[in-house]
């Protein structure tokens, strides 16, 4: 059994967020310098006040984002995926880990590093578990899309998709939109895929996604176990 923390993939992006706007504060700041106070002086100087405020808010998010990361984070367990070949079975896999290695019913799973949502445990044996995944007509759990963070249903099938109130149809959802587990009983805010096509029902009152993921159910090797 090996125990590693989540990574916090999110900080990391803010963080170089930070370092590009204050790389922009020190470039603004040298080239509009005019020590004969010639005129549009003044304007650079409010340039260079607007973005030492968009820095020091960012500077806040990052330390929220860190308190957060702090306060949720909690051990993985890695398990390798058992092969089925030559089947292409992709509702469910089993892993490596069990009861002994600490894994339970209902425990989340991901894969690419534990950044990105499988499944959920459903059957749990001493050193053995079966995973169901989002690719099991079965499955289903609640999502958020895109920058507006659409509020969806996540149902489970040999192609995903996502399910919405036709409100929310009006919010701007793109294909290429991230969809990301909004589920309590799960981590929060592990991927899920991407928006692949819109399709709406015959009767209007509800719209789908299909859900593009980024790996296919047969290569993966190495999963992590979110007890």
């Amino acid at each position: 059994m090996t125990i590693k923390r989540i990574s916090g993939w999110g900080i990391f992006l803010a963080v170089c967020v930070l370092c590009i706007a204050a790389s922009g504060v020190i470039r603004l700041s040298f080239f509009s310098w005019d020590p004969f106070g010639q005129p549009g002086r003044a304007q650079a100087s409010d340039d260079v006040m607007a973005l030492r405020a968009r820095i020091a808010a960012l500077e806040r998010q990052v330390l929220d984002m860190q308190t957060h990361a702090s306060s949720t984070a909690s051990t993985s367990i890695t398990a390798k995926v058992f092969s089925v070949y030559p089947f292409n079975a992709k509702d469910r896999i089993f892993i490596t880990a069990g009861s002994a290695e600490g894994v339970a019913v209902g425990d989340a799973v991901g894969g690419l590093d534990g950044n990105v949502f499988i499944g959920r445990v459903v059957t749990v044996y001493p050193h053995v578990s079966e995973v169901m995944t989002i690719f099991d007509q079965s499955f289903s759990m609640s999502v958020r899309v895109g920058s507006g963070e659409v509020d969806g249903l996540l149902q489970g099938g040999v192609t995903p998709r996502v399910v919405y109130a036709y409100a929310e149809k009006s919010q701007g959802i793109e294909p290429g939109d991230a969809i990301f587990n909004a589920d309590k009983a799960y981590p929060y805010g592990l991927l899920v895929g991407s928006v692949r096509s819109f399709r709406e029902d015959r009767s209007g009152s509800f719209f789908d996604s299909d859900v593009e993921t980024p790996y296919a159910i047969k290569d993966l090797r190495t999963v992590s176990v979110f007890p």
